[in-house]
């Protein structure tokens, strides 16, 4: 096995570095070791360096010189081979194994794969060639032997954010020219290899996703507002390779081609101000590339012996989970950020606690009308998709059924164009809208179907709505999906027998893997530790959509009733209140257009908040209460008692699976705003109560429903599914 020195070169770009350095925490490969080369960056880089103090090997560059900072990484590298990194790429987790198969013969002097660009879908370069005058052909198929030889024009090369080369034949060459210290520095390095008899390889499966983000060079919009290096670059390059093919007239037609390019383009975006000074670069750097192409004196690196090298060798802390590294899919039209309900939240929690445990995982999300892409956000791989094709418009008298197809069918896509270049083991999705349908039906993969509230019980609660023909498609389609369904999660007792009950099948349980929800305990950040009542108020908080299921009219009723009966409670609530009601009314239009005026003063209505708002709620209520007509598990009650917060909900679906009536919160009957409001009142009176129930809740939580809790017992019941 060959031992790998991953060079990063930076120059302010923290944010960006941060990010790299994690994908490498990701790595499949054993033995890497990691150096950052930092220019003279005034962003905080050097900080966040100097917190990886023991990790990686950090050098210093004085010039903003790409090709002078990678000639510090390889005097510094201790490995075999040298893999370059730009610091707004995010290698997958098989990058450096996929680099090494491509050394299968000692003549292979470089290695390099296949780069998507900021979408993550699209490739920036994939096997890649360029002629003598540094033109670049990319994304190409076909062989690659007649652009190995010796002199050949084109020739095979690598795009640098995704290269590696052997370290011996770097330092035979004298490394990277640091005349070129912008464009074309890695091409330069291939054709010097190819030229001396070694051959450059493209690799289809290391991939490395490029950000492509704005820097000294180029904005925000990719351009290039100092156009001196590459036009310098360019000429010298073209005659430091290109001569005697091409002749001195046609190597300066070619510069001033792209010259001329370079204008045309400063003339379409540039403010008149900025003109002159792009336009005068453009010039200095056809004059100066001419004139040190000319002279043609290379500026070569200056290495140290090896054998003082290879004792610095300090390998890379990579993430490796207890087991098989599983690769992991699991589906949610909602995901963060932006607006997401409680299928979003878990999924969320779920895949980040999987990717922490160093597993690979992807979830395939809805783009909400934006492009589709792939982004990489707290070691997750995010694919967001766009799902509103109409793949089935044949069933136009079913549109949900028809829409949630037109969904799977999507879902199905994109977790097939994951297989083809990964080893697929797990696809994980919820019962709700039926997006892994098709999934289900195929696979060499193993299909989870994970269970919460389903359309049976939508349908029960809403029975006109279950009539209709859009409820009907709904429900065979859900039929469907359960007696096709292969594994099942579920995340309460209730939930698995209700869908075995509605929808009369019996799960095998050796199939079935009960994992209760958890979600990460957070009370201290950002200073939302629990905070204690005041201006003499009671606090009474509800999360949830504004809608019949969640009881939202039984809260505000018995609301009604104890603000009328004391003085020193408040009512808040926090959700979608944009839903409409039986009567085509919101439920906050008709509470606020029927009620005293009086009593509105101590109910406060929010809407939809972003996350940390949330938490703040949870925060600074005293008592959080959610009187739902059925939960299938009930997310916001351990949200709320992570927060050591008495609870209140119903006797109703897996609410009693959370709630310890009496020791950790209280439990009343559905429907009954009497009840629920003698509940409430009972703790607005009682401080200790609260206090006693609180307390038992933060203790609950932190034993059964963190964010931990769950990933383990998720990741042993895939590992069973595995086995």
């Amino acid at each position: 096995m060959m031992r790998f020195s991953v060079v990063i070169n930076t120059y302010n770009r923290g944010k960006c570095l941060a990010q790299a350095l994690d994908g490498l925490t990701r790595q499949t490969h054993p033995d890497f070791e990691v150096i950052v080369v930092n220019g003279p960056s005034t962003d905080g880089t050097a900080e966040l360096l100097a917190g990886q103090a023991g990790r990686i090997r950090v050098g210093h560059c004085p010039e903003v010189n790409i090709s002078m900072s990678r000639n510090i990484g390889i005097d510094m590298a201790a490995g075999d081979i040298v893999a370059f990194l730009d610091d707004d790429a995010v290698p997958e987790p098989r990058w450096l194994e996929e680099l090494e198969a491509g050394y299968n013969h000692p003549d292979v002097g470089g290695v390099g794969g296949a780069t998507y660009d900021h979408t993550g879908r699209r490739f920036q370069f994939r096997n890649g060639v360029a002629n003598r005058l540094g033109e670049a052909v990319v994304n190409r198929d076909g062989p690659d032997w007649a652009y190995q030889i010796p002199g050949a024009d084109p020739f095979a090369c690598l795009l640098g954010a995704n290269s590696s080369f052997r370290l011996d034949d770097l330092i035979a060459i004298g490394g990277f020219d640091e005349e070129i210290e912008y464009y074309l520095d890695e091409t330069d390095v291939c054709v010097r290899l190819i030229d001396r008899g070694r051959l450059i390889k493209s690799v289809e499966r290391a991939f490395v996703h490029h950000h492509y983000q704005p820097g000294h060079l180029r904005d925000e919009r990719r351009i290039i507002r100092h156009p001196f290096p590459v036009v310098k670059n360019k000429l010298y390059f073209a005659l430091t390779h290109g001569r005697p093919r091409y002749s001195l007239e046609e190597v300066l037609a070619d510069a001033r081609r792209l010259a001329d390019a370079h204008k045309a383009q400063a003339m379409a975006v540039l403010a008149r101000s900025e003109l002159k000074d792009y336009l005068g670069q453009i010039e200095r750097g056809l004059e100066v590339g001419l004139e040190r192409g000319l002279r043609g004196e290379r500026k070569s690196g200056r290495f140290r012996p090896r054998e003082e090298v290879r004792r610095e060798f300090l390998p890379y802390p990579t993430r490796r989970p207890r087991g098989r590294r599983l690769c992991i899919c699991l589906v949610s039209q909602e995901y963060p950020p932006g607006n997401y309900g409680g299928i979003g939240r878990f999924t969320h929690d779920m895949a980040v606690g999987l990717a922490e445990l160093g597993h690979e995982v992807h979830v395939v999300a809805a783009t909400r009308g934006e492009p589709e892409r792939t982004d990489y956000e707290a070691g997750v791989w995010v694919h967001r998709i766009d799902e509103s094709s109409d793949a089935h418009p044949e069933l136009a008298a079913w549109p949900v059924a028809r829409r949630n197809l037109n969904r799977a069918a999507a879902v199905h896509r994109e977790v097939r164009r994951l297989a083809e270049v990964r080893s697929l083991d797990i696809v994980q999705a919820p019962i709700w809208d039926c997006e892994g349908t098709l999934c289900q039906l195929d696979g060499p993969w193993k299909n989870v179907l994970s269970l919460q509230t389903t359309a049976a019980i939508a349908a029960a609660l809403n029975p006109g709505w279950g009539a209709s023909p859009a409820g009907q498609g709904a429900l065979a389609l859900e039929r469907f999906t359960v007696q096709n369904a292969q594994w099942i999660h579920t995340i309460s007792q209730e939930i698995l027998d209700r869908v075995e009950c509605d929808h009369a099948i019996r799960f095998e349980r050796e199939r079935v893997g009960l994992v209760p929800l958890g979600v990460e305990d957070r009370p201290a950040d950002a200073g939302l530790e629990s905070k204690p009542s005041t201006g003499g108020l009671v606090h009474v908080l509800f999360v949830g959509r504004l809608e019949k299921r969640k009881g939202i009219d039984v809260l505000l009723e018995a609301a009604t009733r104890l603000l009328r009966r004391r003085s020193d409670v408040a009512f808040h609530i926090v959700g979608d209140d944009s839903l409409s009601g039986p009567d085509g009314q919101t439920y906050r239009q008709r509470f606020e257009t029927s009620t005293d005026p009086s009593l509105l003063r101590r109910v406060f209505f929010y809407g939809r908040v972003p996350e940390a708002e949330l938490a703040a709620h949870y925060a600074r209520c005293d008592i959080f209460c959610a009187p739902s007509r059925y939960e299938s598990f009930g997310l916001i009650y351990i949200e709320a008692m992570r927060f050591g917060k008495a609870v209140v909900g119903c006797r109703v679906g897996g609410v009693p699976e959370i709630i310890d009536h009496e020791v950790c919160g209280l439990l009343v009957p559905p429907d009954d705003p009497e009840a629920l409001a003698a509940a409430l009142e009972r703790l607005v009176a009682d401080a200790s109560l609260r206090a006693s129930l609180g307390e038992e809740a933060r203790r609950r939580f932190q034993d059964h429903f963190t964010r931990q809790a769950m990933v383990q017992r998720i990741e042993s019941f895939y590992q069973k599914m595995i086995a």
